[in-house]
């Protein structure tokens, strides 16, 4: 048996590179599509817990505010001009709060744990969802996909 028998053609090679490359693009893909997943997943494991903790606070007697930050990456709890919580969302998840269909910079939780009925739009990249808050119990109800918008700053 000869050495050129016994080895690979250029054709085959060539072949196998590409092979490989299409299934790392492939899964590339789908781990892209799980991150972006698991970082809904976080921000609304966040959101819910912000507004769980808004109302346990203010059901202490003193109204509160869940207030976003202008880059909409972090959600904070404040009391009486004074920060008492403060959760900051993974790295290009962007936040808004939305109520009566305009934008809103902060929700207010009176001294019943309740506030007006909100929406929050969660965008990371290309999705966007919107989530709508119950002000009354704190319940989520969504998401709701959007699609082709970014949330307005």
């Amino acid at each position: 048996m000869s050495a050129a028998s016994r080895s690979f053609t250029l054709l085959e090679s060539l072949l196998t590179v590409v092979l490989l490359s299409l299934a790392a693009g492939i899964l590339s893909l789908a781990a892209r599509g799980s991150a972006d997943a698991a970082a809904f997943r976080e921000a609304r494991s966040i959101l819910l817990d912000a507004d769980a903790r808004a109302r346990a606070f203010a059901r202490a007697g003193v109204p509160v505010d869940l207030v976003l930050d202008e880059s909409g990456a972090i959600v904070s709890i404040v009391r009486n001009g004074e920060t008492i919580a403060r959760r900051e969302m993974r790295a290009g998840v962007i936040i808004r709060f939305e109520s009566g269909g305009a934008a809103a910079p902060s929700i207010r939780v009176d001294s019943r744990g309740r506030s007006r009925d909100y929406q929050v739009r969660v965008a990371r990249g290309d999705l966007d969802q919107r989530w709508t808050m119950s002000g009354v119990t704190g319940w989520a109800f969504g998401p709701a996909p959007i699609s082709g918008r970014e949330p307005s700053p």
